[in-house]
């Protein structure tokens, strides 16, 4: 089942990097595409269980955060500056599953 989540630019938070530095860099949990892109990310999220995908800034701010489960996913993200971001998921339990760099144009 495809679904269509807009997000919502949040006042959020700093992320610290240490939260993530030691997640793999990879898609092995999720394909994301494409990237780079100017509306839409398409992710595939190969888990069953539900986990929750982060977009921050280089600098850490959280600009983006919603639910991911088991399958395909359209996310609006025409709201985005242009710029690099970076896109986790992390589980239920807090640990960050993979992490890719995504480009807005």
């Amino acid at each position: 089942m495809k679904q269509l989540w807009i997000l919502l630019l949040i006042a959020a938070p700093l992320v610290s990097y240490s939260q993530i530095q030691n997640a793999p860099e990879t898609v092995s949990v999720f394909e994301l595409t494409p990237t780079p892109t100017e509306d839409y990310l398409n992710i595939n999220y190969l888990l069953e269980d539900p986990a929750t995908a982060t977009i921050i800034t280089l600098r850490g701010m959280v600009v983006a955060q919603f639910p991911v489960e088991l399958g395909w996913q359209k996310v609006d993200v025409s709201g985005l500056q242009r710029g690099v971001y970076l896109f986790f998921v992390r589980n239920q339990s807090g640990k960050v599953l993979g992490r890719q760099m995504i480009y807005i144009q």
